[in-house]
């Protein structure tokens, strides 16, 4: 047998349940002493409280009263959903704003991607015509040719020399004269 919740008991008790759910509950609470005894204490309870209200003011309105306490619980839960529906729409903008960075973050990849230098082929493998100038870095410096002839900026001690190519067209040779502790940098520009 399903038996009414408490609540259920104590809105009968009051007689503030709804019409329809007040016949059914009746129906059960005469076939249920359990419940009946529960209904029962709750009409004491309520009868001791109206007994202890002898000491309130004889002219108090009690439907003010009642009014009052139903317009506070409605501006609670109004409020109550306010706070609710804010809270889902702070959820809502920051899925949003991470949707926005992850696609932020897809636009930056594929740039650096289309942008970035492109597959690098051996110096034997390219086709290289007589027209095309040819940037070269060497254990010995930088070397530029073009069309058979070559300019090569050499250094005199060939172990010591550090060289540095850019896939923008630049070579950069540097060494340090052990005899006279000078700095050489050659930075050739290819264009």
């Amino acid at each position: 047998m399903n038996h009414p919740q408490a609540p259920e008991l104590a809105l009968h008790a009051s007689g503030d349940l709804p019409f329809w759910r007040g016949i059914a509950l009746r129906w059960h609470l005469l076939g249920c002493d359990a419940c009946r005894r529960e209904v029962e204490a709750h009409q004491e309870v309520r009868e001791n409280l109206r007994g202890a209200a002898g000491d309130l003011p004889e002219d108090l309105d009690w439907s003010q009263v009642s009014a009052e306490m139903h317009a506070n619980i409605r501006l609670g839960l109004e409020a109550g959903a306010c706070v609710g529906e804010t809270e889902r729409v702070v959820r809502r903008r920051d899925w949003r704003a991470a949707v926005a960075m992850a696609a932020a973050l897809v636009v930056a990849v594929a740039a650096w991607w289309l942008h970035g230098p492109g597959p690098s082929r051996p110096a034997e493998q390219a086709a290289v015509s007589d027209d095309d100038i040819v940037l070269a870095a060497t254990a010995a410096g930088v070397e530029i040719k073009q069309a058979g002839g070559a300019l090569a900026l050499r250094h005199p001690n060939s172990n010591a020399v550090t060289v540095t190519v850019s896939v923008g067209g630049t070579a950069r040779a540097g060494y340090v004269d052990d005899d006279a502790g000078q700095v050489t940098i050659n930075h050739v520009y290819a264009q």
